[in-house]
């Protein structure tokens, strides 16, 4: 284990014991207010980045040589900020809830344990805050997590809680469904009885024109003319209109 893996371990395990303390409904919403903060930073933070740079005055940036090491610094300050606004709304959302219910729900034993794991959960959010900056500076991330254990579950979580959520792919799967689309598959439905009932309605006339054939059919010296066989065959092709 490498000594980032023991970082991750001491920051997960004084986040349990912390959290241990609080419950679980004032950590529910702590971990909320990583996840969101953390999630607004990683889509915004170069939209605000480049707002605030472009309120710096020029004659301040010229005295500055690396303009991309200032950059980078400004985005990891700003995705920093905003992580931290939204951890104090939801951090007083559930002070304001654990206070509401604090006179008739004890802090049990469960309570207890569920708000511990919920604060190993915001340890793992946290690192990934942590780690996020090191992405930002080129070979940084590599150098820190050489030879760890733990990094590329890490990975996996923060590559997890990055994708698109399933909201989202709810709802670009429900654009698809317009009113057009639905429209046109009623209009196919349509076309395809008006055959089904133009297949029967001639299947009707045959077999009258058939029946009628035979009705006005002449006397049984005309029929005399026509062998058993005959008879047989137009028997048969009868019965065969007649149980369709």
């Amino acid at each position: 284990m490498s000594l980032f893996d023991f970082v991750i371990i001491f920051i997960i395990g004084i986040c349990f014991v912390y959290s241990f303390s609080k419950g679980m409904v004032r950590e529910i919403f702590s971990l909320l207010g990583y996840l969101v903060g953390y999630v607004l930073a990683m889509d915004y933070y170069e939209e605000f980045a480049t707002a605030l740079q472009s309120m710096v005055s020029q004659e301040i940036m010229a005295r500055i040589s690396e303009f991309a090491i200032v950059f980078t610094v400004v985005k990891i300050l700003v995705g920093l900020f905003i992580i931290f606004i939204v951890k104090v709304i939801f951090g007083l959302l559930g002070r304001l809830i654990r206070k509401s219910v604090e006179g008739t729900l004890a802090i049990s034993f469960l309570d207890r344990i569920v708000g511990g794991a919920l604060g190993g959960l915001k340890g793992l959010v946290i690192v990934a805050i942590i780690m996020f900056p090191l992405g930002l500076f080129s070979g940084g991330y590599e150098k820190v997590t050489q030879g760890s254990i733990i990094a590329p579950y890490l990975e996996k979580i923060i590559s997890l809680v990055s994708q698109e959520s399933y909201i989202d792919k709810f709802l670009d799967f429900s654009s698809e469904i317009s009113v057009d689309g639905v429209q046109e598959k009623l209009e196919k439905m349509g076309d395809l009885n008006a055959i089904t009932q133009d297949i029967k309605h001639k299947k009707e006339e045959l077999l009258d024109t058939i029946q009628g054939g035979i009705k006005n059919r002449p006397e049984e010296g005309a029929m005399d003319n026509h062998t058993k066989e005959d008879k047989n065959k137009l028997n048969d092709l009868l019965k065969t209109f007649s149980t369709k």
